[in-house]
């Protein structure tokens, strides 16, 4: 991914052709859309999708206490996603299947 500051046409959002432009914090950039999925998800990607999405109901009705209490966590993340975050690396224990 590269960043630019207004480019030589100035920054755009939206997609043309094979390119997307877009905006985060700020900063602009430009990606390129990403080919579809052939393969089915491996099973530690749907355990991965599993955790995130209780975390994210487990989060969802506390949506405003959570952006207050980790505001500024980092530069890059902060509120609700940093939240979660550390919920997923820190709020799961595995248990063994049977």
């Amino acid at each position: 991914m590269a960043k630019f500051n207004d480019g030589i046409n100035g920054s755009f959002k939206g997609k043309v052709g094979t390119v997307v432009g877009a905006t985060w914090k700020g900063i602009p950039y430009m990606r390129s859309l990403p080919d579809p999925r052939i393969s089915e998800p491996t099973k530690g990607e749907m355990k991965n999708r599993k955790k995130w999405a209780l975390s994210q109901s487990w989060l969802q009705p506390i949506t405003q206490f959570v952006r207050i209490g980790w505001k500024g966590y980092s530069q890059k993340s902060e509120g609700f996603i940093a939240a979660k975050s550390y919920l997923m690396k820190n709020g799961f224990e595995e248990v063994a299947e049977r």
